[in-house]
């Protein structure tokens, strides 16, 4: 609007850009009173062929870039911009402290937030008709689950007990049937004065050793 009342007065057929020119610009001046150059660790300053350059520097080589990118149609906008943003930063005709009516703050949040509820209901209706059903596939996938788990519990369970109640195998094989006793080890005993049916009895309880055999005819 503003950049329309100045063409107007000074006489221009003037169109000016969509682009947000005026309050990027704006700010843009808020922006070089009030935001400060940060120091690096080794100098205040960085230096490029002679010159040199803050931190800041590449915001305004950007903002530039901007301010002429499409002509008089961004340039006018964006220098009312700044000019809006200093008188507001000196605050001229006491500018900053100029508040919206709390009505007009309260209808405009009302209606925004009637659209908001209106979006997100158009939204909710013009959800595609698959998703209705992959919410149900998503809610039968759990049953499978727990169908397949419960299956896999059953088998192990039947395994289970399968080896539990396995008959046991014959324990006769499993005991191995001792040696008779060499009659060299029957001679060294019954030489000690011991008679034949009791020592080789000892050398079958002890696996023929003669030293236990001994000892337990001893006792």
């Amino acid at each position: 609007f503003l950049t329309k009342v100045t063409a107007a007065t000074f006489g221009l057929n003037f169109v000016p850009s969509s682009g947000p020119y005026f309050l990027i610009f704006s700010l843009l001046s808020l922006f070089y009173y009030h935001i400060p150059k940060i120091p690096t660790s080794s100098s205040p300053y960085y230096s490029l062929l002679g010159l040199v350059f803050s931190e800041k520097t590449l915001i305004y080589i950007l903002s530039a870039q901007l301010l002429f990118s499409e002509g008089f149609a961004s340039f006018l906008p964006s220098i009312i911009g700044m000019v809006a943003g200093y008188l507001y930063d000196v605050d001229w005709f006491n500018i900053q402290s100029f508040r919206l009516p709390q009505r007009l703050v309260r209808f405009c949040a009302a209606i925004g937030s009637f659209f908001s509820s209106v979006n997100t209901t158009n939204a909710s209706l013009t959800a595609p008709r698959g998703a209705g059903r992959s919410t149900q596939a998503t809610n039968r996938r759990p049953q499978s689950s727990q169908f397949d788990s419960n299956a896999s519990s059953a088998t192990n369970l039947m395994g289970n007990s399968s080896i539990r109640h396995r008959p046991p195998q014959s324990s006769v094989s499993s005991i191995s049937t001792p040696l008779p006793p060499d009659e060299e080890s029957i001679s060294m005993l019954m030489g000690m004065g011991f008679d034949r049916d009791s020592v080789v009895r000892a050398l079958l309880m002890t696996g023929n050793n003669v030293e236990a055999a001994a000892n337990q005819l001893l006792h």
